[in-house]
């Protein structure tokens, strides 16, 4: 995000995350830390899989979340140095991972987003200091016997003998098992990967003189009336209605919610998926943001913790938007397979309904009757679980160690997050 060569103005502005498909394989690749030209680093990643920045210290187990200890499910990565306050934060990353249990059971704002944080000082043994090194892969994983899970790429903890893949936990052993039909991983869906593609950002038009006026109008249309553009967006109104749950009345009674349509109706922004502007209270330039963006008065947190690692104050880094909901939930085509499977399978309980119905009681094996009753408890609780699955939130606010503690080499051995340091975030409920 705030790159090393920002000039002041720029670290006192707020920058916007936009989703950016791949072109081809090549730009994909460029992205993240997949490529040791950490010069070309910048923005980050939505969905797919994590890049990790240190290859070789990973998290022992997967991450689960606090509350319902389902396995969480990774969101999002962002590139932000640091080393003007920690020289071994020269390279620094933050990754997310979200739970997309939506049982009631599991509401706890703090425990359900999980953020992590780890850094590198320039020289390190994973990243060149010239550039100009050539087949290096000491950026990648499995040169540190490091062996990765073939479903959600967090550590991989065992292979299996039959898949002949490795995985973090039996859960993505069954899914990878289930859901892979052929033996490119890409061209399958599975749930726990959502749709990728590159973070790039883009400095905030609202902080600029010209749509200061535009950015005070909180009772305005999401788009201005001005633009001919409105079809051609990537996010409507009502698609931006849909996922933040807005319902008029609120957005019109609550001055939070008028602010952050406000904020986010402008040309050009209204697709935005992440708000960031690195520890605005101490930043005396930047202090005429809001920060963050809420999209509601209530739900909001009381304090944020401290930095248990070495005590220093957390402040507010970045948030995570709702539209990226949107662009995470892109892939339709690998969730239209998944929803031909469930309507041929209805179709075929149907059709068994309608025989056994037909038929008189001696004509019926036990055996056919029972296999209709199990095969229609099975889809009235896969339907059910489906509809307690998926990732909802209105913002989520993360807050980081303002000393960005840690240098990312000097590992314990019992360190069971290995170089990654935990952050603070805090999910506020969409308006539903």
């Amino acid at each position: 995000m705030s790159s090393r060569d920002d000039n002041d103005d720029q670290n006192s502005s707020v920058q916007l995350g936009f989703s950016v498909s791949y072109e081809d394989e090549e730009h994909r690749c460029l992205v993240a830390h997949r490529t040791p030209l950490w010069k070309e680093w910048d923005g980050g990643q939505i969905g797919g899989r994590p890049s990790w920045l240190q290859p070789r210290d990973l998290p022992r187990s997967f991450l689960e979340c606090k509350t319902c200890q389902r396995p969480l499910v990774f969101i999002c990565q962002l590139y932000a140095p640091a080393d003007e306050v920690n020289p071994n934060a020269f390279h620094r990353s933050l990754y997310v991972f979200a739970c997309t249990n939506n049982q009631q059971s599991c509401t706890d704002p703090a425990s359900s987003i999980r953020v992590l944080r780890t850094q590198l000082p320039e020289e390190n043994p994973f990243y060149p200091m010239e550039e100009e090194e050539e087949n290096w892969s000491q950026h990648k994983p499995e040169s540190w016997n490091v062996n990765l899970c073939k479903v959600c790429g967090q550590r991989g903890n065992g292979r299996c003998p039959i898949q002949q893949e490795c995985f973090c936990g039996k859960h993505h052993q069954k899914e990878y098992k289930r859901y892979v039909r052929d033996k490119e991983l890409h061209t399958s869906f599975l749930p726990s990967v959502y749709a990728e593609s590159e973070l790039v950002v883009e400095e905030d038009p609202a902080s600029s003189n010209d749509n200061a006026d535009a950015a005070a109008h909180p009772h305005q249309g999401l788009f201005s009336d001005d633009t001919n553009d409105e079809e051609d967006a990537d996010l409507e109104q009502e698609d931006l209605n849909t996922i933040t749950g807005a319902v008029t009345s609120k957005a019109s009674n609550d001055q939070a919610t008028s602010e952050f349509y406000a904020r986010t109706r402008l040309p050009n922004v209204q697709d935005q998926c992440l708000r960031y502007l690195r520890w605005p209270s101490s930043n005396l330039a930047a202090s005429d943001n809001i920060m963050p963006l809420w999209i509601r008065s209530d739900h909001q947190p009381d304090k944020i913790p401290c930095c248990e690692y070495c005590g220093a104050d957390r402040d507010f880094e970045f948030q995570i938007m709702p539209q990226m909901i949107h662009y995470l939930m892109q892939d339709h085509s690998k969730r239209a397979q998944t929803q031909e499977e469930t309507e041929g399978a209805k179709q075929a309980i149907a059709q068994a309904a309608s025989i056994i119905d037909q038929a008189s009681a001696e004509q019926v094996p036990p055996d056919f009757a029972e296999a209709q009753e199990k095969a229609v408890a099975a889809m009235r609780s896969r339907m059910m679980e489906e509809e307690e699955e998926g990732l909802n939130w209105g913002v989520v606010a993360v807050y980081t160690c303002t000393a960005s503690c840690g240098d990312g080499l000097d590992i314990e051995d019992d360190i069971e997050m290995g170089a990654y340091r935990e952050e603070y975030a805090w999910k506020q409920p969409s308006l539903d």
